[in-house]
């Protein structure tokens, strides 16, 4: 698994670390994400990082560092994961 760093709730949300996390979401579950962050980070929660994802929209698209064909698949991959965050 990847270091500490790759997380959103341990060191704050930048526009890489969207596209970190995306390109994580293509290889690992993201429920092995949410145990593996719960794992770094005590206070960690599934709504925090809800509530986290939701920050995307504040960036603007040529912010995230990824090919512009991806960011739609970006975007889709990030509501899905926040939808399936809060019905859990």
């Amino acid at each position: 698994m990847p270091p500490a760093r790759y997380w959103p709730c341990s060191t704050g949300l930048r526009p890489a670390t969207f596209a970190d996390v995306y390109q994580l979401g293509k290889t690992f579950q993201p429920t092995l994400l949410v145990e593996r962050a719960a794992s770094l980070d005590l206070g960690f929660t599934p709504e925090l990082l809800a509530q986290a994802i939701t920050t995307l929209s504040r960036f603007r698209d040529t912010d995230i560092p990824i090919a512009e064909a991806e960011l739609p698949l970006l975007k889709a991959f990030f509501v899905t994961w926040t939808e399936t965050l809060k019905s859990s």
